[in-house]
């Protein structure tokens, strides 16, 4: 009579029950199926970031009134329409700016809203100046009229691309808005990222109506006030 060896069948033991068999199939199949399940996620993922971005090469991405969307702050400070093609970061992905859009041609319009001491224009123009000279960057500062009040403006064009920034006060909240466009398409792309700025809203829900005058444009000063224009006569 053979005598089985104890070491062997509890070595074999497992794999001789069937239940034990069975239960192993399972989790393979199971992780098969979350295999096949993550795949088709990525494959969806894909293909909406490919319909995204075929969206951003048609012609409307370019033009408001057309098919627009609007982005209202989480805390109502601002809000802006763009073309319902253009893609949105925030959270993390847009830090330290509360906000990115991000629009065909690599256009890129960033939000930051900051809290401040005092609501002097002539000081945040005074240290947008500092800073100017402490990067040594020629950026162009000047005063205009933006939206019915006094901002200041900034432009500049570096090795790889063209920023645009405009910064005003609403209160003791600084709003800082910059437009980045790659260089070649700086002229021409600017238009239409001055344009979606025409639709700010600070706060949200607050729209700013031009008033019933000339409708000539405040000229730019040097000295961060806003000239005002009389109606014409």
């Amino acid at each position: 009579m053979k005598t089985r060896s104890l070491t062997t069948d509890r070595a074999r033991g497992p794999w001789r029950n069937p239940v034990f068999r069975i239960a192993l199939l399972g989790f393979g199949l199971l992780l098969i199926i979350a295999l096949l399940g993550d795949l088709r996620t990525a494959m969806r993922g894909r293909q909406a970031e490919r319909e995204r971005l075929a969206a951003l090469n048609r012609p409307e991405a370019l033009r408001l009134g057309v098919s627009d969307r609007r982005y209202e702050d989480p805390q109502g400070r601002f809000a802006l329409t763009l073309p319902e093609p253009w893609l949105r970061l925030d959270g993390k992905q847009a830090e330290p700016y509360a906000v990115i859009f991000q629009g065909p041609k690599d256009i890129e319009i960033r939000v930051l809203v900051t809290d401040l001491p005092h609501d002097r224009f002539d000081l945040l123009l005074a240290q947008i100046r500092g800073r100017e000279l402490e990067l040594d960057l020629q950026m162009n500062i000047r005063t205009v009229d933006f939206l019915g009040r006094p901002a200041v403006e900034r432009y500049s064009r570096l090795p790889r691309s063209g920023v645009y920034a405009l910064d005003f006060l609403v209160g003791h909240t600084a709003h800082h808005v910059l437009v980045s466009i790659p260089l070649p398409d700086f002229d021409g792309l600017l238009p239409v990222a001055k344009e979606i700025l025409q639709t700010y809203e600070a706060p949200a829900g607050r729209r700013w109506t031009p008033p019933p005058d000339s409708g000539e444009e405040a000229p730019p000063t040097e000295d961060g006030k806003t000239k005002a224009i009389s109606p014409s006569p």
